[in-house]
Formats: C-alpha cells, sequence, structure tokens
C-alpha cells in the first residue's frame, strides 16, 4: 500500500496547511525553506498584510512568507 501526504491545499485562493497527524494550522507559525509564515485563527497562510502575534509585528508578502517589521 502506498500512502501520499499532503500537507497544504489551496482552495479559494486561500491556502491551508496540515501537520502530520492531520491537525489543521490554526494561530501557528511554519518554517520551511528557510522561511517563515503564519497561519491565522481559520488557518489561512497570511499574506499581503501586517499581523501580530506575542507583541511582535510582521509583514507577510505575497507568498506569505514574513518579515519582522521595523520600528
Amino acid at each position: 500500500m502506498r500512502v501520499i501526504r499532503i500537507n497544504s491545499i489551496v482552495t479559494g485562493g486561500n491556502t491551508y496547511y496540515f501537520g502530520e497527524n492531520g491537525a489543521r494550522y490554526t494561530n501557528k507559525f511554519y518554517g520551511n525553506w528557510g522561511h517563515k509564515y503564519y497561519f491565522d485563527a481559520s488557518g489561512v497562510l497570511v499574506k499581503n498584510r501586517e499581523i501580530k502575534v506575542d507583541g511582535i509585528a510582521y509583514i507577510a508578502n505575497a507568498e506569505g512568507v514574513l518579515s519582522e517589521k521595523k520600528r
């Protein structure tokens, strides 16, 4: 038997990520390929906007890659 794991799904223009246990990432950071991403309360990858998590401001670009906002 062959098992295929799909960790992310794009639907309706929104990207969602699922961990190894199948649970959707919500209010959680994800790191991969040397980049940091954030999934909001709905589990949607944050893109093209500023967010504040634990008192730290971030800017998400069009791909969802986060960078700390400079003061």
